[in-house]
């Protein structure tokens, strides 16, 4: 019974965090009124999508190293959706990753920006596509095989967010395996 309970409860999970995404999609392109932007502690955002996602971390045996330089790292920001894009990146790497992926979180500041890097060991992007992953339903062609579900929102939300906060997110594979998506806030 425990584990039907889990199960349901990370499907319950999954299926708010869709609706989010789709109806989030849609609010950051056409108004700013979805954004109640305060003063937010960028390391707890991303703790609790860190917790949000234990069961999933637990269940593909990931490893997480999360580095932080300062003890606070406040911007003026939109909690929910700022949350929203450590969970994104964070799902990605385990949905895209190999077996026991390897997710790399570094969190520093400088006197004027807060910056977020998110590194993983997974397969990375093919380079032609690189300049396509931010786009409204785009996803990395895979021939037939259609083993990880998604509708090409998720990385559109990250960068359509990230614009309505006057940041930048970028992407560069590494030369070792995997992607790192650089997260820039001002401060």
């Amino acid at each position: 019974m425990k584990d039907y309970l889990s199960m349901t409860s990370q499907e319950l999970t999954r299926l708010d965090t869709l609706m989010n995404k789709v109806m989030n999609s849609i609010l950051p392109e056409n108004s700013e009124q979805a954004f109640n932007f305060e003063l937010v502690d960028i390391k707890k955002l991303i703790d609790q999508a860190l917790q949000s996602l234990a069961p999933n971390l637990d269940q593909r045996n990931a490893t997480i190293n999360f580095t932080c330089e300062p003890e606070e790292a406040v911007v003026h920001a939109e909690a929910i959706h700022v949350q929203g894009i450590f969970y994104n990146l964070i799902d990605n790497s385990l949905k895209y990753g190999n077996h026991a992926p390897e997710i790399s979180i570094q969190l520093s500041k400088t006197p004027a920006e807060v910056i977020c890097i998110f590194s993983d060991n997974g397969p990375g992007i093919p380079e032609e596509y690189i300049s396509k992953i931010f786009e409204k339903f785009f996803r990395v062609p895979s021939g037939n095989r259609h083993n990880v579900k998604g509708y090409g929102l998720g990385l559109n939300y990250v960068s359509q967010v990230m614009k309505q906060h006057n940041g930048t997110v970028s992407v560069k594979n590494l030369p070792t395996n995997g992607c790192q998506f650089t997260l820039t806030f001002p401060m």
